[in-house]
């Protein structure tokens, strides 16, 4: 926001003949003023508490169990891939959805400046992030049934089919790791702006655990190759992953980050309104469509069912609480 609609409404204003986008832009730069005293080394310490923190809840379903110091039962992992399906579901809508309205919406600074004022964006860029990954799906499948096809009837290729259909799994998974990602960043710029007293820090250590555990199991169920060439994928990804969060919260107290002025605004709304389209794609058609419809190997009890179903709505549950620390 510029500094002239700030100072343009001075601190009574007369709400039958100012301008309405003057007032609600002046209310957002007195947002800004935070009187609690920010401790610099709590947030430093937060840092590597958040990439340890980040680092483990991400590799954790890609460990082999064998390889872990302590046994782990099966329905662990399944506890923890239907409530972190759970959490993207609530993530998406009630904590980047509704962050998306509250920066860009039609009842905001940015919603009421320029042509953000002639659309409803949010859910608008939603729809479309998810429409584009829907797409970006589809063709990626076909082109791998396609390859299939020409090995079998052909076998002209140097590259195997499988391999093809390997590739196609797994840039699906790098474009939803850049959803999260992005979601990381926004929250490491609002983190350095709270006091280390703010319940948001609970929010976010909740966020970090729960989207680390998600994409840890989305890249397990891809099924990388085990030979040397694939074996560092796993562990370049979880770094990218683990060093978002800090990374951004370096740039935000070094810069004097300020998320309600109007750039950073507009910034935020726009990556929540992407993440928020992805993020419910892959919820409802990954989670929900795949692995309760069409899952072949879904327990067949009503017990197995409705423990799949208490996991995914616990997630959706604590998430949704999550979101009035947001």
């Amino acid at each position: 926001m510029s500094g002239s609609a700030a100072q343009a409404v001075p601190a009574i204003a007369n709400l039958d003949t100012d301008n309405v986008r003057d007032i609600i832009c002046y209310m957002n730069s007195r947002r800004n003023v935070d009187t609690t005293p920010q401790n610099e080394v709590v947030q430093f310490v937060a840092m590597f508490f958040f990439i340890i923190l980040s680092t483990l809840s991400f590799a954790f379903p890609i460990i082999p169990p064998a390889k872990l110091p302590f046994k782990v039962p099966g329905h662990v992992y399944d506890f923890f891939r239907f409530f972190g399906g759970g959490v993207l579901i609530a993530t998406a809508f009630v904590h980047l959805l509704d962050s998306a309205y509250e920066s860009i919406g039609p009842n905001t600074c940015v919603g009421m400046s320029y042509g953000w004022a002639e659309f409803s964006w949010p859910p608008a860029i939603a729809m479309t992030s998810a429409l584009l990954f829907f797409m970006f799906e589809v063709s990626t499948e076909l082109w791998a049934k396609a390859v299939t096809l020409t090995d079998a009837e052909k076998a002209q290729y140097t590259i195997p089919s499988t391999a093809r259909a390997l590739w196609a799994q797994f840039t699906s998974f790098l474009v939803f790791e850049i959803t999260i990602i992005m979601h990381a960043v926004v929250i490491g710029l609002n983190m350095s702006t709270v006091s280390e007293k703010s319940m948001m820090y609970f929010a976010f250590v909740f966020f970090t655990i729960f989207e680390g555990l998600s994409l840890g199991a989305r890249l397990n169920a891809v099924q990388l190759p085990k030979s040397m060439a694939w074996a560092w994928i796993p562990c370049v990804l979880c770094l990218f992953y683990s060093f978002a969060t800090p990374i951004a919260m370096t740039v935000g107290i070094a810069q004097g980050y300020d998320r309600h002025a109007f750039h950073p605004s507009v910034a935020s709304g726009v990556l929540d309104s992407i993440s928020a389209g992805i993020m419910l794609y892959v919820s409802f058609v990954d989670v929900l469509a795949r692995d309760f419809m069409f899952n072949t190997d879904r327990p067949r009890s009503t017990l197995g069912l409705g423990l799949m179903l208490g996991d995914l709505f616990m997630g959706v549950i604590l998430m949704a609480i999550m979101g009035k620390w947001k």
